[in-house]
Parts: C-alpha cells; structure tokens; sequence
C-alpha cells in the first residue's frame, strides 16, 4: 500500500491505524517530502515499512519495493 503522509481529509497517519486495524500485516510504504525528525518518529511508531521522500525517481521507488518484497519472503519462508 502505498499512501502520501499530506492528503486533504485525512493524513496518512489516519491511514495507517486504519489498515493496520484490518490487516496488521499489510506492507505500507508512506510517501512524503516532509522530513521533520516528528514526521518521521511518527510513521516509525505506526510501523510504517517504508517512506519515500519527495522528490524521488522511479529507481528508489522499484528498489524499496524489491527490498520489502524480500523481506516478506524471507518473514514468511524462514522464520516459521
């Protein structure tokens, strides 16, 4: 899942307590240009597997990708 932490209605914050309510497991990559140390503690303490900052290219974008895909492989293959 990927969400920009800056949205009208609600932030990404909101977001991310509202899937991890549903799935708790759900891998969620947080988009953001905003690099104030409190945004990032923020989305740390909700578990965020992720964030992108603004601007990026599509290469850092793919590279976070692979990067969790593993990760969830390796969680769900060999840590059973």
């Amino acid at each position: 899942m990927f969400s920009d932490v800056m949205m009208s209605g609600y932030d990404g914050f909101y977001v991310i307590k509202k899937i991890r309510q549903i799935n708790p497991h759900a891998i969620i990559v947080m988009i953001t240009g905003d690099v104030r140390p409190e945004t990032i503690d923020k989305l740390q303490e909700l578990k965020a597997d992720a964030i992108v900052y603004k601007p990026f290219d599509m290469k850092q974008v793919v590279d976070t990708i692979n990067k969790l895909f593993v990760n969830s492989i390796y969680a769900t293959h060999f840590t059973q």
